[in-house]
């Protein structure tokens, strides 16, 4: 996780003076094996839920998000004592013990639930059964990207090649890939160790050249 500056608009706060439903929408949607959360709730809290919503248009089912009192110490602690500032006519530290506050955390591997799809945004609910003045905060989201083998597709051999002796001759290749392509060019049959960009150029075309 990277936790932005303190003082930054960077957490997604439901409950009390908030609805108790919102939504984080990603910047950049991109399908992923697993994701992690770092949530709390203050007054009060226990499980909130979260809902994956795809671009396709299609949604996940609701899955269980941790966001206990951030002063309680239970399981799934990710981060713990980061003390808080206390502020009025005596500015300082407030409860700078080895426990509170607390952030907990929640993974979930969806690739093994076959739910790596394109994720466009997330939709937390805060936790039930807390008192009316309870907020509930999330923190961070992480994840790892899912990895998709590229699709190779073997293009036929070309037809209806004039070539004429003493002429240069350039031939092309285009690839429609996300990932980096490496290109590797051959004449009469043996690799040309200086020829790897997309293009090849064939100066002085010769009757013997067998046009591999």
């Amino acid at each position: 996780f990277q936790l932005p500056p303190y003082g930054g608009n960077n957490a997604l706060v439901v409950g009390y003076n908030y609805s108790s439903s919102a939504t984080l929408t990603l910047a950049a949607p991109q399908d992923y094996n697993s994701i992690s959360l770092l949530a709390c709730s203050a007054n009060g809290g226990g499980m909130g839920t979260f809902v994956l919503n795809f671009t396709n248009g299609t949604h996940s089912q609701a899955f269980n998000c941790n966001a206990q009192d951030w002063f309680g110490t239970t399981s799934n602690v990710a981060i713990t004592a980061t003390g808080r500032l206390k502020l009025g006519a005596s500015f300082g530290v407030e409860d700078d013990g080895p426990i509170n506050p607390n952030l907990y955390q929640t993974t979930l591997n969806l690739a093994a639930l076959g739910l790596n799809q394109v994720i466009a945004s997330i939709t937390f609910t805060k936790p039930v059964g807390a008192g009316a003045q309870q907020d509930c905060g999330i923190f961070a989201v992480s994840g790892t990207l899912a990895f998709h083998e590229p699709v190779i597709t073997q293009q036929p051999a070309p037809t209806n090649i004039f070539r004429f002796t003493g002429t240069s001759n350039t031939w092309f290749v285009a690839a429609n890939a996300g990932l980096p392509v490496n290109y590797y060019w051959r004449q009469d049959g043996t690799f040309i160790p200086t020829a790897t960009n997309s293009t090849f150029l064939l100066p002085n075309l010769q009757t013997n050249n067998s046009g591999n």
